[in-house]
């Protein structure tokens, strides 16, 4: 597996779907099969895993928690009702359904982020608000996190 990185500007089509570009494409894994889990993130866009990274960090940590634990069985039943499966078609597009279009305010235009394990969908309005928003929290960020 590789990583995904860079910024695009797409456009979501009438049907919910939406191009992926070639280069994030290519890094997934054929271990992935083609498929990719779309979920909604803690900020106001949508997290677009490669379906065995999904399995990997995702699945196996959730599987980990306790059933008798209140607030981890909220957990996994809110990531699991707002996350989808979806396959590429042959034109490399996704389909997004409505209910996590709303979430993410994505209507026409769609900004592409690469965040190394993941993809970020986002509305460009949103993304914008929040790269400002949080352009001096880099300041704050503990540099012990960087290598």
């Amino acid at each position: 597996m590789e990583f995904f990185i860079g910024e695009y500007d797409y456009a979501l089509d009438n049907k919910g779907r939406l191009n992926i570009p070639a280069k994030f494409r290519k890094a997934i894994s054929p271990n992935a099969n083609d498929t990719v889990i779309i979920t909604v993130s803690q900020e106001k866009c949508l997290d677009v895993y490669p379906l065995d990274i999904w399995q990997d960090r995702i699945v196996s940590k959730l599987s980990d928690f306790s059933e008798m634990d209140k607030n981890q069985r909220r957990l996994t039943s809110l990531i699991g009702a707002n996350s989808v499966d979806s396959v590429f078609d042959k034109q490399g597009r996704i389909m997004i359904p409505q209910k996590l279009l709303n979430y993410a305010e994505l209507t026409n235009k769609v900004v592409i982020v690469g965040a190394f394990n993941r993809i970020e969908l986002w509305n460009p309005e949103i993304r914008q608000k929040y790269l400002q928003d949080n352009s001096l929290a880099l300041d704050g960020i503990d540099k012990n996190l960087l290598p």
